[in-house]
């Protein structure tokens, strides 16, 4: 009779179990979505892709097959496992990492069904979690959201939560689901995060030690290897030694290093010892590279070279390889430092080696939903035009870090994706060509310390495009250099490259390159830190319509911009050259049909720099 009884207790509470885990009613994905999204204003989901797997072939709320498999596993037009498991879904949703909010809510065809789609929704996890280091550089009050990124399942149900309140919309979705201990939320959970320092983008508790007199370099680069001290050799050589109060140095890799400081104006850097001897170019007076060691002790000299002098008496560290080293973290954001002091996020590694190139079904899925947007836009009198910047490394590409292999590929993703919008009867304006055609003029067209282009690069962006369009509107014809703006060189402090190599920016100084209007501007704000060629984009990145109080008695046209940070210097440029501006918010690629046909723009613009082509291929 025990035995009876312990069994029945058992069944009893397995029931109790199933009954507290299983939603009591039968909600669509839909519902679920809508009553979660209601919780929020816009300012607090930046305006989302909101797509249901019920809405029409063809309309702002169908999430084709090819743009879904990008969204959850990070490939365009690739098979989907989970598919064929999924009854119901429903997203709100950004293309791009850089805006984390998001709600996707999947109903399972099973519960069993339902692993899989949690497996779905892991993989989307980590796409999110890649553009930590962007949102640490563009909005880090942002970051709360993405650490607040959850998957729950309940029965059938599989969601993925990343909101300013997760608990709020759980408990939304609970009620609706009559069943809800599968999502509550633990007492203790963290859901946001302090903002940061406004005034300076970088976590002052992810920067490294980084600063010390060469005297002390030994002792925290290679503590134990040697008695703590670094020599500086007697030499005869004219050139000055480097400079022992602004030497530094972090660690980019567990057999990578990087090294700067202050040193003569123009001279050269030679490194020796490393994995291969090295002779880098400076900027100014400032001087930054990466060094690959081998395996085991090495012993580095630096020297300085002035111009027809000799080599400066060397510094002499000891370093040997960690295993502790972990910047991925900073996503595409991670640096490496090449010749001439040029930085280069690992976000432009894949154009690079051509490690991302388009399949013919990617092309041919790209062209179809490019054609989509030519037709709607067409049938409003509406021209689109992408306006595609390069990344530096292609302008530049003798500053490559020498272990990124260049690709021997006869294409690139870029030019791939060019054809594909051209065929759907897009405009295209790649800049490559122009951008070479100015590289060796007197003003930098990209920073070497900061991702983003020059006041420079961004005036022959302008220029680029304003030329085209001048063809229908003459009035639009770009400003002039001499007439109506000139340009400076400043020496200020560092650029974001230095936030995610997790250093202080104000280690180093680039001689950076600006703008100055000598003509009144329609909208010219402070688009620049303090002293710093890094960019502050609250000025800029908001949603807004800018009227150009400049156009009287002018033929111009309207456009509607939708931008990633690429946009920010050209901002000033393109609000002079139109009657008014749509601004899309920044990093936010939705094809908004509703804010399209309110505002009618004579011109749709798709600006993003080449590393983001992935955020605009949907």
């Amino acid at each position: 009779m025990k035995k009876i009884a312990l069994i029945l207790v058992f069944a009893i509470l397995l029931t109790l179990v199933s009954c507290g885990s299983e939603p009591a009613a039968d909600v669509s994905a839909r519902e679920l979505l809508d009553a979660s999204l209601a919780l929020f204003d816009s300012a607090q989901t930046w305006d989302p892709s909101v797509y249901y797997s019920d809405a029409e072939e063809g309309s702002e709320h169908h999430l084709d097959e090819g743009y879904m498999s990008y969204l959850f596993y990070g490939e365009y037009d690739a098979d989907i496992p989970a598919l064929p498991m999924i009854a119901q879904f429903a997203t709100a949703i950004h293309a791009g990492q850089v805006l984390p909010f998001e709600i996707t809510i999947v109903k399972a065809k099973s519960t069993a069904a339902a692993n899989e789609v949690k497996l779905m929704l892991e993989s989307r996890q980590t796409i999110k979690e890649a553009g930590r280091g962007e949102i640490q550089n563009y909005d880090s009050s942002l970051l709360g959201v993405l650490d607040a990124c959850e998957i729950y399942k309940s029965g059938v149900y599989v969601m993925l939560i990343a909101t300013p309140d997760n608990r709020a919309v759980k408990e939304v979705i609970s009620g609706l689901l009559g069943g809800g201990d599968a999502l509550a939320l633990p007492e203790d959970s963290a859901e946001t995060t302090a903002p940061a320092d406004a005034t300076r983008p970088a976590d002052a508790s992810r920067l490294l030690q980084s600063v010390g007199k060469i005297s002390d370099a030994a002792s925290y680069i290679n503590t134990g290897l040697t008695d703590g001290k670094s020599t500086a050799a007697a030499s005869a050589d004219p050139s000055q030694p480097l400079s022992e109060d602004s030497f530094f140095y972090t660690w980019s890799g567990n057999n990578l290093l990087i090294f700067g400081g202050r040193c003569v104006e123009g001279a050269k850097i030679h490194v020796r010892g490393g994995a291969a001897d090295m002779t880098f170019g400076t900027d100014g007076t400032s001087w930054l590279v990466e060094v690959e060691i081998p395996a085991g002790v090495s012993t580095l000299t630096i020297t300085q070279q002035e111009a027809g002098k000799g080599e400066s008496a060397p510094v002499t560290v000891t370093v040997q390889p960690r295993t502790d080293v972990d910047l991925s973290g900073e996503g595409v954001c991670q640096v490496a430092v090449g010749d001439q002091m040029q930085g280069h996020f690992f976000g432009q590694m894949a154009d690079w080696m051509g490690t991302n190139l388009l399949t013919d079904k990617q092309v041919e899925g790209t062209t179809s939903r490019v054609r989509e947007k030519v037709d709607y836009l067409s049938n409003l009198g509406c021209e689109l035009i992408y306006v595609i910047v390069p990344n530096p490394i292609a302008i530049y590409p003798e500053t490559a870090p020498a272990r990124w292999e260049r690709s021997t590929a006869d294409t690139t993703r870029t030019e791939q994706f060019c054809a594909a919008a051209e065929a759907a009867g897009a405009t295209v304006i790649e800049l490559t060509d122009i951008l070479n055609a100015h590289r060796d003029d007197e003003y930098k067209i990209y920073h070497k310390t900061d991702s983003h282009w020059t006041d420079y690069g961004a005036y022959w962006g302008y220029y680029a495009l304003m030329n085209h369009i001048a063809a229908s509107y003459p009035d639009a014809a770009p400003v002039e250099i001499g007439t109506d703006i000139e340009f400076y060189t400043k020496e200020v402090i560092a650029g974001d490259m230095m936030t995610h190599l997790r250093l202080k920016n104000s280690l180093l100084t680039e001689r950076a390159t600006f703008v100055r209007w000598k003509i009144p501007a329609a909208a010219a704000p402070n688009i620049y830190l303090t002293d710093s060629n890094e960019l502050t984009f609250d000025p800029i990145n908001q949603t807004k319509t800018v009227k150009n109080s400049l156009a009287a008695g002018k033929k111009l046209p309207t456009a509607m911009i939708v931008r990633d940070s690429f946009s920010t210097n050209f901002y000033q440029y393109a609000c002079q050259s139109f009657a008014e501006v749509y601004w899309q918010k920044m990093w936010n690629y939705k094809f908004d049909r509703d804010y399209i046909e309110r505002t009618s723009p004579d011109y749709y613009i798709i600006l993003v720099t080449e590393r983001n082509i992935n955020n605009i291929l949907s």
